[in-house]
């Protein structure tokens, strides 16, 4: 049987795609269910890993752990927690625009971290695209407001920044051996037994009324399951540069969001950022795709 780059690359393009829009989610969900960051954090990757154990059983793969990867899993999980925890503080408090502008630096910065110390090598055409995106991030930005609750929504941004680059960093070092299955797996439940301990130490309860019951379900199942296995398929298969762009389409799924759902402006320019973003994301992908060369697989 014979298999290309080119239908695994468009595989794991797409999964890149879902996992952006999938995670895009997010905010809408918390912002709808009304609850704490740390409730939302904690259902989403704790009903993540169960959704995600379901499918390990159903599918039966293995939960097994490539050699050297156990530290990895420890560290990208407590990554993701401290990432959601931090994004959903950033959305509570200052516009869904100006939060995604600094969170998505992320792809940025884990592609330059990757050029420097892990030699990932970087095509003219994803140079241009990072700072086409940077440019559209620019333009998608609203005027900030000065308030206090703005700019601390800034600085939750700043460090989910930081959290989301780790992430990907760590997701890229990990061993082939490990399956992404698995690893996504290992990663939700790291997570959501962290942001328990936080929890029980600020004495925050996480029992819920029934109402928000079908909310946090949501939650669970597509930013949790769905979107965080489709980002790790992503992240198994692409160069941190090819990941980075197609995860754009997150802010502009959130951008979209806040329009749709709460009345947030969309402006010509944030308009056109959406389309500078796109293009940074679709462009290099599809020229990767083109390009690449069939390989057999026996």
């Amino acid at each position: 049987m014979a298999t290309s780059t080119h239908s695994l690359s468009g595989l794991a393009m797409l999964s890149a795609i879902v996992a952006a829009v999938g995670m895009g989610t997010i905010g809408v969900f918390s912002r709808m269910a009304e609850l704490s960051p740390e409730i939302v954090t904690f259902y989403r990757l704790f009903l993540g890993a169960l959704f995600m154990g379901a499918w390990l059983v159903v599918s039966r793969q293995s939960i097994r752990i490539g050699d050297g990867d156990g530290g990895r899993l420890l560290l990208s999980g407590a990554f993701l927690a401290g990432f959601i925890l931090c994004y959903i503080q950033a959305m509570n408090l200052t516009a869904m625009a100006n939060a995604i502008l600094v969170i998505y630096l992320a792809p940025i910065a884990a592609t330059l971290f990757s050029r420097l110390f892990f030699h990932e090598m970087l095509k003219p055409q994803q140079w241009l695209a990072m700072a086409l995106a940077l440019l559209g991030f620019i333009l998608m930005q609203d005027a900030p407001d000065g308030n206090s609750a703005s700019t601390l929504g800034l600085a939750y941004a700043g460090l989910a920044m930081l959290f989301y680059a780790g992430f990907i960093i760590v997701n890229r070092r990990c061993s082939e051996h490990t399956p992404a299955a698995s690893r996504a797996f290992w990663q939700l439940a790291t997570g959501a037994l962290l942001t328990l301990l936080v929890s029980l130490a600020s004495q925050q309860s996480l029992v819920v009324e029934a109402g928000k019951i079908p909310w946090l379900l949501a939650i669970g199942f597509i930013p949790g399951f769905v979107a965080l296995y489709c980002a790790v398929l992503a992240l198994q298969r692409l160069p941190t540069a090819v990941y980075g762009t197609l995860s754009y389409f997150e802010p502009v799924a959130v951008i979209v969001f806040g329009w749709l759902f709460f009345a947030e402006t969309l402006s010509a320019g944030q308009f056109l950022g959406c389309v500078l973003i796109l293009g940074s994301g679709i462009g290099p992908a599809l020229m990767a795709a083109v390009t690449a060369r069939p390989i057999a697989v026996k």
